[in-house]
């Protein structure tokens, strides 16, 4: 970061407090891509042996937001089987800084990435369980491909939204918000995940 971009920073940081955040958390989600031969979400798949309902969409994934709510509430039993692709540019897009899902090795965690947890790699695709949008740093790390039957350790709750995110570390170490500037200015580019749920019984 140059001298000339914490001078920016410094004078239009633009922070979103978590009286913000409740308040988009009313918002409708993000309308999500149905997966081409996948039925409408909740819709029962007769092929299925177990005969539990299923839901399968694409939801693309911003980097220049902590989390976007894919729609899918989500219960004890459901098992949810995720597959992502595609690349990001973050910091300023800077010479090396384009990532997959699976984010970068280093240094990762504490107060001021999205995941506070260590062991979730930075500027990776990351997944939470929660009433509403929260940045309460608890997430568990999807890279690639992740699968997991509800409740989910590491989640912040044992039900609700499923929400999708870039592990970026621009947060607020008080957790009260995050510097939307950063976000919407240092990156660039969507991860695509393709969501199959099974509902438990």
């Amino acid at each position: 970061m140059t001298i000339a971009r914490n001078l920016i920073v410094t004078a239009t940081l633009a922070l979103i407090t978590a009286g913000d955040m409740s308040a988009r958390a009313g918002q409708d989600p993000v309308s999500p891509r149905p997966v081409a031969g996948a039925p409408p979400a909740g819709h029962s798949l007769a092929a299925q042996e177990n005969g539990r309902l299923s839901d399968r969409l694409l939801v693309d994934v911003s980097s220049t937001e902590p989390w976007t709510d894919t729609g899918l509430v989500l219960g004890a039993g459901d098992r949810v089987e995720m597959r992502a692709w595609g690349t990001v540019k973050f910091d300023g897009g800077r010479a090396g800084a384009t990532v997959t899902p699976r984010g970068v090795a280093g240094p990762a965690g504490g107060c001021g990435f999205v995941a506070t947890d260590p062991k979730v790699p930075g500027y990776s695709l990351i997944a939470n369980i929660a009433p509403s949008l929260t940045l309460d740093g608890r997430a568990v790390f999807v890279g690639t491909q992740w699968s997991g039957t509800l409740p989910i350790a590491g989640t912040s709750a044992a039900r609700g939204r499923l929400f999708l995110g870039f592990n970026d570390k621009a947060v607020m170490c008080d957790r009260s918000g995050y510097d939307s500037w950063g976000f919407r200015n240092d990156n660039a580019g969507v991860f695509v995940v393709d969501i199959s749920v099974s509902r438990g019984r």
